[in-house]
């Protein structure tokens, strides 16, 4: 089974949640960050949370350093960025096996209920999600902005928490590139879409590689039209997309 997988179905993301860690019961909720701030953090949807303080973790900081860069080659995550942007703005949100880090998510305040997602890896297919699931309940997100890039497997993991509005062309300059996205975490529908049952479907099907329809969908939708990555998201290399009318 894959280990993101829940055993029956459940409509309520938090008995999801719970569902999750009993069928997984070599996993633990965990969180990576300066002591002050993990004081701060309340256990997500009740489930006791592991606390790792950095000041006294500091193996596990660098685990988390090395398995980024294995997961980012060619974007080798630097120290100082660790420290200064990803554990001192809050901290990390981690499935941990004993003190093995499994996924992890990182989400910056962005404003009031809002976090920006910066990174997110796993080393099994399915935990991805659900380090990123708690790490959103952690933090009472309550709508998630990020870059997602197209062809990139990641599309999967994010249209798991529901689908992915697109915002429009990344800003500055990026070394991968994508498109800004934005998710609304609405209860039932993130539980469905954790399950692939979300009914939102594609009004269109774009083959990853067909760059200029994906570029001209990113600039119509900062200009204003409303179009979604539908869940999964991409699948054998084509993305399926929704187009709603109206403006944003």
């Amino acid at each position: 089974m894959d280990r993101g997988a829940t055993p029956g179905f459940k409509v309520n993301i938090e008995d999801q949640a719970r569902a999750f860690l009993a069928a997984n019961p070599d996993l633990r909720v965990t969180a990576l960050g300066p002591r002050e701030n993990l004081a701060e953090i309340e256990d997500p949807w009740g489930i006791p949370l592991q606390r790792w303080p950095a000041e006294d973790h500091l193996d596990r900081c660098l685990d988390y350093l090395a398995l980024n860069r294995q997961a980012f080659p060619t974007l080798p995550l630097a120290g100082w960025v660790l420290s200064d942007i990803y554990l001192l703005s809050g901290a990390i949100a981690i499935l941990a096996r004993g003190d093995q880090i499994q996924a992890a998510w990182v989400g910056l305040p962005l404003k009031p209920g809002y976090r920006l997602g910066v990174s997110l890896l796993s080393t099994q297919p399915g935990l991805g999600a659900w380090a990123k699931s708690f790490g959103a309940a952690m933090f009472k997100a309550e709508v998630l902005r990020g870059v997602v890039q197209w062809s990139g497997q990641s599309l999967r993991a994010h249209t798991r928490l529901g689908p992915l509005r697109i915002v429009g062309q990344i800003p500055g300059e990026h070394e991968v590139g994508g498109f800004v996205y934005e998710t609304v975490l609405d209860p039932e529908g993130w539980a469905l879409a954790m399950q692939r049952r979300h009914p939102m479907r594609a009004t269109e099907i774009v083959d990853v590689s067909d760059s200029e329809r994906l570029n001209a969908i990113v600039q119509r939708s900062a200009a204003g039209e409303r179009w979604f990555v539908v869940p999964p998201g991409i699948d054998e290399g084509k993305v399926g997309l929704r187009h709603e009318s109206g403006v944003q």
